[in-house]
């Protein structure tokens, strides 16, 4: 629900008649980017966010997300008016920040709902950090193959330019 609303806002936002942010396309310089770098970058954002929403209670993960709806949103909008063609690698993107903001919640749900029968020693906590652990290395497999194909459009396929 969460990623549909997403790919919502941003479609909204791409062809938003009143085009807000005025961005010019002729100031835009190319620039080759690396398939490494963009995958680092991405797969870093992927720890941060697992990392920092665990830590707090994810609030991170969340305001990730938004800004990368709104970036996504604003960029599209830019080259649908002026006239450039770019395959959505950003959709795999979104698709791999809503996932491991799921994940971070999921395992502070399975944490919160198991700590009841741990402190009531019904339950070892290291079964439940295990089990949670197993989960976590799981989703950052997933993600990697995710933000893998999106690095791969993103350096072959999508028109990048950087300001």
């Amino acid at each position: 629900m969460v990623y549909l609303l997403a790919i919502l806002v941003i479609i909204y936002m791409a062809y938003n008649p009143n085009n807000y942010f005025n961005l010019n396309m002729n100031e835009i310089n190319e620039k080759n980017v690396d398939y490494f770098h963009v995958l680092y970058s991405n797969l870093l954002l992927v720890f941060k966010n697992f990392g920092l929403g665990l830590i707090t209670f994810s609030i991170y993960p969340i305001f990730s997300l938004i800004q990368n709806i709104v970036s996504l949103g604003i960029i599209s909008n830019a080259l649908i008016v002026n006239d450039y063609i770019m395959i959505p690698h950003g959709v795999l993107e979104i698709f791999g920040i809503v996932l491991s903001l799921t994940a971070v919640l999921y395992c502070q749900y399975k944490l919160l709902q198991s700590l009841p029968k741990i402190i009531k020693r019904k339950e070892n906590i290291k079964n439940v950090i295990l089990e949670i652990s197993k989960f976590i290395i799981s989703c950052i497999i997933l993600e990697l193959m995710i933000f893998s194909i999106a690095a791969v459009i993103e350096v072959l396929v999508s028109l990048i330019k950087i300001m």
